[in-house]
């Protein structure tokens, strides 16, 4: 399962944004050797006409792509086609590598020098990729685009398998993309499906396409020039799930032991589409995060002892035969961050405040369950969904007596009475009333930094879990840590968690990959500490 030589590395194109000379020079002198391409987007200048296009080829001294892109394409070139075919003409004979010439305009244009480049862009990727890569066959290109937004994950899919599958059949270079949100988890992977081309945006701020990622991400995060035809591919998996640390920490592990693996982040709006992506792709494991914890269990064939008495599973792990076995470590991972926050609070305070992540190498949720209840004798719950099922769970086979409570009495009462015992259902105004040993909070955070949970409403010592893992010190733990609780933050959990789940998904012990999972969220936290999710793990 080590390296891979079945098929060539994607050029990396970095795609520049820029919107003046001096622009895309810097880009280009900026550029790491792993990127292989620079794309200029002429489109986005002032006056693409005014532009010396063999001054620009000079300033940038490497090779690049020339895309004119007109606003039908999704571009900003508001000229005629003889305009549009001037300038291609007038870049191929400036010294561009590349020319990236639309469909329309194909036939017209002679060829030079560069090499071509023939696109089609699109509204909708529930068009048949296929046919549309059929019809440019013929336009003498040397490289077939496709591309096309796409509603959902389980479409983004499609569309770039069949246009994959078009040019392999033709044995023709193609590169597919599927724009927008949904179809984001493909970027990663275009060695996958054996495309020639992966485009990444050089900066987060000037990205010239819906859904691209960074080519910091591609290199850093993803490793994406090494995937090919037969890497094996994990997911993090729910509503929002973009700026997930989850990819990060596992792809540390991959590149640790040298696996011919790679994790993406697919965002869905439901878990149908998820399961889809799953069979069809095939996905060898996925981590399930909100709102589709329930719906991971029940898709399954099988399930842990931990997923069936907690109700939910946050991870998937594909048998040889097609279906899913259902695991949840969460439970463990929970525990594992009581247990340290118990034994050294000052080390759970030192994550919160992000002066040291030390204390992560110190969890241990193989042996969570094992543990007694160490002074937590009475715990209050906020939230309904699956993170507030796992905690409430892991904490009565802890022999905590638990309440529940949310915005929803009838959520909490519903929750309740699929635990079947040692749960109960209050108020928030009841539970006000209520001394607890812990205070947890299972719910992202509201808009405006309010508090669905103020530790100010209790009274008493004790401690107080936020799910969330970013920032690390939420509105929550900050209040709680004045009210004079002591406070476990949500990288504890996500952190422990995410340590059984890579072991799990490579048949190691926790031990074994612990060291490169905080190596990886250490540096997913230094990349864009301001961009990170506010859901529960």
């Amino acid at each position: 399962m080590t390296g891979r030589s079945d098929a060539a590395s994607p050029l990396l194109v970095g795609c520049s944004g820029a919107r003046d000379v001096e622009s895309a020079a810097r880009d280009a002198r900026s550029l790491v050797p792993e990127v292989d391409l620079l794309e200029v987007r002429l489109d986005r200048f002032a006056d693409p006409q005014a532009v010396d296009l063999a001054a620009l080829a000079r300033a940038i001294g490497r090779p690049a792509i020339c895309t004119l892109r007109t606003s039908a394409e999704g571009g900003e070139f508001a000229g005629d086609s003889r305009a549009r075919l001037a300038l291609l003409e007038r870049a191929d004979a400036a010294g561009f590598a590349w020319i990236d010439v639309e469909s329309d305009l194909a036939d017209a244009l002679r060829r030079g020098r560069a090499r071509r480049i023939v696109s089609w862009h699109g509204p909708s990727a529930a068009c048949d990729g296929a046919e549309r890569v059929r019809a440019l066959l013929d336009l003498d290109a040397d490289v077939v685009k496709v591309a096309a937004s796409a509603e959902d994950p389980a479409e983004a899919l499609r569309f770039v398998q069949s246009a994959a599958s078009a040019g392999s059949a033709a044995s023709r270079p193609v590169a597919a993309i599927a724009m927008g949100e949904a179809g984001r988890y493909l970027r990663p992977l275009a060695g996958l499906f054996g495309m020639p081309l992966l485009y990444a945006a050089l900066h987060p701020a000037r990205k010239t396409a819906a859904g691209q990622i960074t080519a910091q991400e591609a290199l850093e995060v993803h490793r994406a020039k090494q995937v090919g035809p037969r890497t094996r591919v994990f997911a993090v998996a729910g509503r929002n799930v973009s700026a997930s640390l989850s990819p990060s920490a596992h792809n540390s592990v991959f590149s640790a032991q040298g696996c011919d693996s790679v994790y993406t982040a697919l965002s869905a709006g439901s878990f149908a589409q998820v399961a889809e992506v799953a069979r069809s792709l095939p996905l060898a494991g996925l981590s399930v995060t909100a709102p589709f914890k329930a719906s991971a269990l029940a898709f399954a064939g099988s399930a842990g002892e931990e997923a069936r008495g907690a109700g939910v599973a946050n991870t998937l792990l594909a048998d040889p035969g097609g279906s899913f076995r259902a695991e949840c470590t969460d439970a463990p991972g929970f525990l594992a961050a009581l247990d340290l926050a118990l034994a050294r609070p000052e080390a759970a305070l030192d994550v919160q405040l992000g002066r040291s992540l030390d204390a992560l190498l110190e969890l241990d949720g193989a042996a969570a369950f094992s543990r007694g209840r160490g002074g937590i004798r009475t715990a209050l719950v906020y939230g309904t969904g699956g993170a507030a099922r796992t905690v409430s769970w892991a904490l009565c086979e802890r022999g905590v007596s638990v309440r529940v409570t949310g915005r929803s009495q009838e959520k909490a009462t519903a929750l309740v009475l699929s635990l079947g015992r040692g749960v109960e259902a209050v108020s928030p105004a009841r539970a006000a009333a209520l001394r607890f040993d812990l205070l947890v909070k299972a719910v992202p955070d509201l808009p405006g930094n309010e508090l669905p949970l103020d530790p100010f409403d209790f009274a008493g010592e004790g401690f107080a879990a936020d799910l969330v893992y970013s920032p690390l010190e939420t509105s929550f733990l900050l209040a709680a840590r004045r009210a004079g609780r002591r406070t476990i933050p949500g990288l504890l959990m996500f952190s422990e968690q995410a340590v059984l789940q890579a072991a799990l998904f490579l048949g190691l012990s926790p031990g074994r990959v612990r060291p490169a999972v905080v190596a990886g969220i250490a540096r997913g936290l230094s990349r864009a500490p301001a961009a990170r999710s506010s859901r529960p793990c």
